[in-house]
Formats: structure tokens, C-alpha cells, sequence
């Protein structure tokens, strides 16, 4: 099997590269943005720990295949694809997004298909996609819900295990975190890092309670730790025997 870092010593290595390198690392994807053609500015409060902690934890871990449900415009995808490029690796990043033409809260029209341009042509071979729901489409109180497919994260999942990290960023109600969760432990590797991201932890209530519920019923087999600046996430750390069981009981 192989060695990952324990979750303390990943969580201070985040803190660490969040005070050297954010800011470069955030300079580096607006230029990769820019190079296609579209401005952008990470923002200072959330999205440079963010992105930072996703960089960190890719290089970490030494990610192979990551799958994130919440694609928007593309930004973390890019923070994590810039970690595989550094780790100069074969590693593939899915997303999963029904790719609405707003999203409540932004201005940014068809935030998905600025993702779909600057993605595929910065890292042609290490992005994949998904138009769609991971799970079923759940709450539409934030944006119209288009009529694409569901499951999409369900059969990522129902394939040989083979993912090191799974980024929840999707549908922010509680039932749409919560199946996130509860579905995508079943994609990751049994012998690997099994890592789930979850963004949003603090800021956004439901969010958080799908977290404390998921992380309840399976409390034996999950580590935990959290970061409640700004936005916030979670991260947990998943037994073998948990993913184990979930697949076994979806059959």
C-alpha cells in the first residue's frame, strides 16, 4: 500500500503553501485564463486558500484521478491540473456539471463553457467534462435546472474503484451534498489516499449538515478536519471498509 501524509501533516502543509505560494499559484491560473481570452481574478477571501489547498493536496497525495462535482468556470479544475503538471504524471480530473447558463449569486453567463474552452485547450489530455447531474438534480432555488443526464457521478462510481480524490462543490442543498458524499466514497480506491474534499463547508449551512450527518452515520470510519475561514471546507478521510460497504450495499 502506499503512504500518504496523515491528515495533520497534509492540513499544515496546506497552511504553509497558503502564506508562500497562493498568490502565485492564483497569478499562474489568471494567466492560463488570460491566454484564452478570458479575464479573471481570483479572489483573496476564498478562492486563493481554496485553490491553494486543492494544489497542495493533489501534489501531496500524488493524484491519479480526481473526480469534482461542481465544474462552474473551471478554476479549481485548473489549480489541480497545474498539480499534475507539476508532478509531470498522467493524472485525469472528471467534473461533473449540468452546466446551467447562470447561476444565481454570479454574473458570469455560461460560466461551464468558459470552462469547456480554456480547460480543453490548456490541458487537453488531462480533463474530462460531464454534462450532468452526479446524482439527480436537486435544487433549483439558485438557477434554472436544464434537462441533462443524471448519475453521473453514480456511475463514476459504479466502475472499478480507481479515484485518489473526490472535490464536492456541486449543488450546494443538503440533499445534494449529501448523495455527493454518501455516492462518490464508493469511487475511491480502497489502497489509496481516499480523501473528500468538501467546499463551502462554513459559509453555506446546509452544506455543513450534510457533512455532520454523512460523517455521523459512518463516524468509526472517517477522519475529519475542517477549516472554518471565510468559506471554509471539510476534509474527510474514509476507511477502506466504508467504501467497501457502500459499494456492497448499491449492489
Amino acid at each position: 500500500m502506499n503512504h500518504f501524509p496523515d491528515m495533520d501533516t497534509l492540513c499544515e502543509r496546506i497552511r504553509g503553501d497558503w502564506k508562500s505560494s497562493a498568490q502565485i499559484l492564483c497569478r499562474r491560473i489568471e494567466a492560463i485564463y488570460r491566454k484564452q481570452g478570458v479575464e479573471m481574478t481570483t479572489d483573496p477571501i476564498d478562492q486563493q486558500f481554496y485553490l491553494s489547498a486543492l494544489y497542495t493536496i493533489i501534489k501531496a497525495i500524488d493524484a491519479r484521478h480526481v473526480i469534482e462535482t461542481g465544474t462552474f468556470a473551471g478554476y479549481s479544475t485548473a489549480a489541480m491540473a497545474c498539480a499534475m503538471n507539476d508532478l509531470h504524471t498522467d493524472g485525469v480530473i472528471e467534473s461533473i456539471d449540468p452546466a446551467p447558463p447562470r447561476y444565481g449569486g454570479f454574473d458570469l453567463n455560461n460560466p461551464v463553457s468558459v470552462a469547456s474552452r480554456v480547460l480543453i485547450r490548456s490541458f487537453p489530455h488531462r480533463v474530462i467534462l460531464h454534462r450532468g447531474y452526479s446524482v439527480q438534480a436537486w435544487d433549483d432555488s439558485r438557477n434554472a435546472l436544464p434537462q441533462v443526464p443524471q448519475g453521473i457521478l453514480t456511475d463514476l462510481a459504479s466502475r472499478k474503484p480507481k479515484t485518489d480524490f473526490l472535490l464536492v462543490d456541486g449543488d450546494h442543498s443538503y440533499p445534494g451534498a449529501y448523495w455527493d458524499l454518501k455516492v462518490g466514497c464508493r469511487s475511491l480506491k480502497p489502497d489509496g489516499p481516499r480523501l473528500i474534499f468538501v467546499h463551502d463547508y462554513h459559509s453555506i449551512p446546509d452544506v455543513r449538515q450534510a457533512v455532520r450527518d454523512w460523517r455521523r452515520q459512518n463516524d468509526q470510519w472517517i477522519v475529519f478536519r475542517a477549516y472554518s475561514k471565510n468559506s471554509g471546507f471539510a476534509l474527510l478521510q474514509c476507511h477502506p471498509a466504508l467504501i467497501m460497504a457502500e459499494r456492497k450495499a448499491a449492489g
